[in-house]
């Protein structure tokens, strides 16, 4: 790429800052699989385990799984991890399984902002090489939505010292049964987080 004369050096640093960020998005089969936290009978989290595989695998030996998730709980809190899998193709079928370290990751609904850390802060998850962010319960909010409503999600996981970050973009695959438990999930938590913010009756 020829830069015009009059560019300056920050000119050229952000062309180059821009390109190294940038990646082709890959259309990936994502498996949704709904998660619930209950403690003494009462919701108090909900969310969605994703796993997006390339649909493409032809002349591959190896291929990178995304495995995100993200939810919210009864606290006020969003929550989203993220991690990569490497494993080995063989004869057509999964061999080896092997934890990725990655640099960092973001998910997106259709039409909406990538999600992004709160307050820049990123921490370790509890699987090697998996990173944990908090974020809006709204940007949330926009992942439940896409899940619930079939429309494509976008992720971008960029592995450690890799230039650039792999994106995978599909539509959440999951049953009936289990989109439904995810909706009812959901509802059941934003019912009892409303209770909670209801003012307490006070004692005389």
């Amino acid at each position: 790429m020829k830069l015009p004369l009059h560019c300056s050096a920050l000119c050229a640093l952000v062309i180059a800052a821009s390109t190294a960020m940038a990646g082709t998005v890959e259309q990936a089969t994502v498996i949704a699989e709904p998660q619930m936290q209950i403690k003494d009978g009462a919701i108090q989290g909900c969310g969605y385990r994703l796993k997006s595989i390339p649909q493409s695998l032809a002349g591959l030996t190896s291929v990178i799984i995304l495995d995100t998730s993200f939810n919210i709980y009864a606290e006020g809190v969003a929550l989203l991890k993220g991690g990569a899998v490497r494993v080995a193709v063989k004869a057509g079928a999964p061999g080896k399984a092997e934890n990725r370290q990655i640099a960092s990751f973001w998910m997106k609904a259709q039409g909406e902002k990538p999600t992004k850390a709160l307050n820049g802060k990123v921490i370790p998850g509890e699987n090697q090489g998996y990173l944990l962010y908090g974020e809006s319960i709204a940007a949330v909010a926009k992942l439940f939505d896409s899940v619930a409503d079939g429309t494509p999600l976008t992720i971008g996981v960029r592995v450690k010292g890799e230039g650039i970050d792999r994106i995978y973009s599909g539509v959440a695959q999951l049953s009936d049964r289990d989109r439904n438990q995810g909706a009812e999930c959901l509802s059941d938590l934003v019912k009892q987080m409303e209770a909670d913010l209801e003012p307490k009756p006070s004692r005389q």
